[in-house]
């Protein structure tokens, strides 16, 4: 703005000394020099009056940008800080094993509400099938709850029957051979109150708690 200032007064002196000499109008000329002028200092002006505005308004922006760097900093550190809290709280080293665990978790959870759910359902039937046998006067209705097959399923039946024809099988060998004890200690015992006549009210009380033993 300066040296347009500088120039135009230059120019004016130029062109008035050249009028004085000439003597010539140079009216034109003037108002070209005064327009050239006035643009000269004027656009200048406005330039750095602009400058002005934008440097202010980058200042200002700067100035938002740093409070808002602030803010995300703070927050990046509280973000940390809640991270490093929650990674030592679930004794986890990242947020991707926190999340692992979790869904771990969340499967078990599923797992125990559909494993409560079965069991529901499973005492519900079982009710059931009590109230549905006890139409028939069974002994102990409950017996055939670990084995319901059996009440659908032939072969099933059949094994079952098996296997209960073979336990009555050893019971009984059990107890004829506990039997055949008694029988002897009983053959003893009796040999025993003859050879001891003054024992015979004892050994009479032992022989009658062996022959309760020994009934049916």
């Amino acid at each position: 703005m300066y040296v347009a200032a500088g120039l135009s007064v230059t120019a004016a002196l130029i062109l008035l000394i050249a009028q004085i000499i000439l003597g010539t109008d140079m009216r034109l000329i003037w108002m070209i020099l005064i327009f050239i002028a006035v643009l000269g200092i004027c656009l200048p002006y406005l330039k750095m009056m602009n400058d002005r505005t934008e440097s202010r308004r980058a200042k200002a922006n700067a100035d938002k940008a740093i409070t808002l760097l602030n803010k995300v900093k703070i927050k990046y550190v509280n973000m940390t800080n809640a991270v490093d809290y929650a990674c030592e709280k679930y004794h986890v080293h990242n947020g991707k094993e926190l999340e692992y665990i979790w869904e771990c978790y969340m499967d078990a959870v599923k797992q125990k509400e559909k494993f409560e759910q079965n069991s529901d359902d499973i005492d519900y039937f079982n009710n059931r099938m009590i109230r549905e046998l006890s139409a028939y006067r069974l002994y102990d209705s409950r017996v055939w709850i670990p084995q319901a097959a059996a009440l659908i399923d032939h072969k099933e039946m059949v094994e079952i029957t098996h296997n209960l024809v073979m336990r009555r099988q050893k019971l009984r060998s059990r107890m004829e051979y506990n039997a055949g004890i008694l029988k002897e200690q009983r053959t003893e015992v009796a040999k025993f109150m003859e050879e001891m006549p003054e024992m015979r009210p004892q050994i009479q009380d032992i022989l009658d708690s062996v022959d309760r033993l020994s009934r049916p």
